[in-house]
């Protein structure tokens, strides 16, 4: 039971920890010279600002309503709907910046010019405004519909099944097979081109080597 308490207790700091640096550090690496002005580096430097968020705030805040007596979820009904928003929204925005990543890669790498128009950094940040938006916005009904009248916890009945069934189809279920989708038209796209003549210059070479490890990185 004491060893249960500390692991309990210990865990969530050292994932925390960890996880704030790995997200600072994605920050140093994809605000680089070399990098910032490549459209997939937008998408993983989206993503990494909310993983940042659903760590240093619902994590956060989880860690410290497990911990220490007093709970702000159940003094305040604004703040657990504010809450029961970002701690949904934010994971779901950060894997919807990886599909665009993913989507990214697969846009680069296609050999129709339609395609790689779209994997510009002017584009990017025209897509990953209206992702965002579509993200912000299909997630509202934490704040409007969820009732949390005597305790911080989605409401059993109808609208208690709606959320679960809305988080594995929308959050879980359409990302991942997007990724995969994306991730077979890459590797479609890259073995089709590999009889085509090789970079001249060492320009286009740290060019192709940079679309290659982002393509293992999305």
């Amino acid at each position: 039971m004491y060893l249960g308490d500390k692991i309990n207790f210990y865990c969530p700091i050292i994932i925390i920890a960890i996880g704030t640096i790995g997200c600072f550090c994605n920050f140093f690496t994809f605000t680089s010279p070399k990098l910032r002005k490549t459209s997939c580096t937008l998408y993983f430097l989206g993503g990494a600002v909310f993983d940042l968020l659903t760590l240093d705030f619902g994590a956060l805040t989880r860690f410290l309503n497990d911990h220490f007596e007093y709970d702000v979820r159940i003094q305040s009904r604004v703040y657990c709907k504010l809450r029961s928003y970002i701690v949904n929204v934010s994971p779901a925005i950060a894997t919807c910046f990886i599909v665009l990543a993913a989507m990214d890669r697969f846009m680069s790498t296609s050999q129709k010019q339609i395609y790689r128009s779209f994997a510009t950094i002017k584009c990017a940040k025209w897509i990953a405004s209206f992702c965002l938006i579509i993200c912000i916005l299909s997630y509202i009904h934490y704040i409007i519909f969820a009732d949390f009248s005597f305790i911080c916890s989605l409401p059993k009945g109808v609208y208690g099944i709606f959320t679960i069934v809305f988080s594995i189809v929308w959050t879980l279920f359409i990302p991942h097979l997007l990724m995969l989708c994306f991730g077979f038209g890459t590797q479609y796209h890259i073995r089709s081109t590999r009889h085509r003549v090789l970079p001249i210059n060492n320009q286009q070479r740290r060019l192709r080597r940079l679309e290659t490890q982002f393509i293992k990185v999305s």
